[in-house]
C-alpha cells in the first residue's frame, strides 16, 4: 500500500512536470503569482504538485495568498493554504490575507483563515484591532468567528473605544453576549470610552433589560454619565420606564444624597406626573 501511494504521488508529480514544459510554463515561484492573477487554477495546482514556493512576492510584497484573497478566488485560495502558504504574510503596504477577506466580507476565506491558524488579532487597513474595524463596518459574522478563534474580546481602537462598545453602537445584542461571556470587561470610572457613550448607558439606550445585571456584576460602574450628562437610572426616568428604573435602583444605581428627592420635588413643580409617580412607586420621597 505504501508502494502504491509513493508511486501514485510520483506519478502525479511527473504528470504535472510534463504538462507544464508542454505549455512552456517553467518551474520557478514566480509562476505561482502569475497563475493566481491569470484564476489559471490547473496551472497553479500543477506548480504546487511539482513543489514550487507558494509564498514568492511580487514587486509590492503581496504574496500570491493575498492575491487569491482579494480576488475572493477560493479554489486558488485553498490550492495555497494547502501547499502550506504563509497565513500572516503581509507588507508595509498591504494588510494580511485574513484582513482582506473581513473588507471583502468574504465569510468563507475568513473562516478557511482562521481554521488554518491566521492570526485573529490582526491589524486592519486603518491599523486598529480586525475585530473592532469588523464591527464597525458591519461584518458581524466574521466578527463573531474571530472571536471563536481567539481574538481579544478587550480589543479597542486608539482613541478607547473597545470592541464591546462597537458592538453596543450597533446594537448587535448576541455579539455583545459573546463579547460578555468571553471576557469583555466593561469601563472603569473616569476612563475614556472616545466620542461614545459608557457600555451601561449603550445597554440602557439599547433596552438590553436582560443583560444589565451581567454588565453591572462584571464591574459595570452605574455612576458613569452619557455624553449629555445623564446617568443610566436617569435616563431610565425620563423615558418613563419604571421597570428598568427600579431594576437600576436595585443594582445600586444611587445618586448623590439628595438627588432624587430633587427630582421628586422638580416633578411635583413641574407637574410631570409619571415621573412623580415612577420615584414615589419607588420609596422615594
Amino acid at each position: 500500500l505504501t508502494l502504491t501511494l509513493l508511486c501514485s504521488c510520483s506519478d502525479e508529480k511527473t504528470r504535472a512536470q510534463h504538462k507544464l514544459q508542454k505549455a512552456g510554463i517553467p518551474l520557478n515561484a514566480g509562476q505561482i503569482m502569475l497563475a493566481v492573477q491569470h484564476h489559471d487554477e490547473s496551472v497553479l495546482q500543477d506548480l504546487l504538485e511539482c513543489g514550487v514556493h507558494p509564498n514568492h512576492c511580487d514587486d509590492e510584497g503581496r504574496s500570491p495568498l493575498m492575491v487569491s484573497v482579494e480576488h475572493s478566488d477560493h479554489r486558488s485560495t485553498m490550492l495555497l493554504l494547502r501547499a502550506g502558504a504563509q497565513l500572516d504574510s503581509k507588507s508595509p503596504k498591504h494588510v494580511s490575507p485574513l484582513a482582506i477577506a473581513a473588507k471583502n466580507g468574504d465569510i468563507s476565506i475568513a473562516r478557511a483563515l482562521l481554521e488554518q491558524g491566521a492570526n485573529p488579532n490582526t491589524l486592519s487597513e486603518n491599523e486598529e484591532p480586525l475585530l473592532v474595524w469588523c464591527i464597525n463596518h458591519g461584518r458581524y459574522v466574521i466578527a463573531r468567528a474571530l472571536l471563536e478563534n481567539g481574538a481579544n474580546p478587550r480589543a479597542s481602537r486608539s482613541d478607547g473605544a473597545s470592541a464591546w462598545n462597537c458592538a453596543a453602537i450597533k446594537k448587535q445584542i448576541e455579539l455583545s453576549v459573546q463579547l460578555l461571556e468571553l471576557g469583555a470587561e466593561p469601563e472603569k470610572r473616569g476612563a475614556s470610552t472616545g466620542a461614545t457613550n459608557p457600555l451601561i448607558i449603550q445597554f440602557v439606550e439599547n433596552g438590553w433589560d436582560e443583560l444589565l445585571p451581567k454588565l453591572v456584576q462584571k464591574g459595570a460602574d452605574l455612576k458613569m454619565k452619557s455624553i449629555n450628562g445623564q446617568s443610566a437610572a436617569d435616563i431610565a426616568l425620563s423615558a418613563g420606564n419604571r421597570e428598568r428604573f427600579q431594576m437600576l435602583l436595585k443594582l445600586g444605581a444611587d445618586e448623590v444624597p439628595g438627588g432624587w428627592e430633587q427630582r421628586l420635588r422638580n416633578s411635583i413643580d413641574s407637574g410631570h406626573s409619571q415621573q412623580l409617580d415612577i420615584l414615589l412607586d419607588a420609596g422615594i420621597k
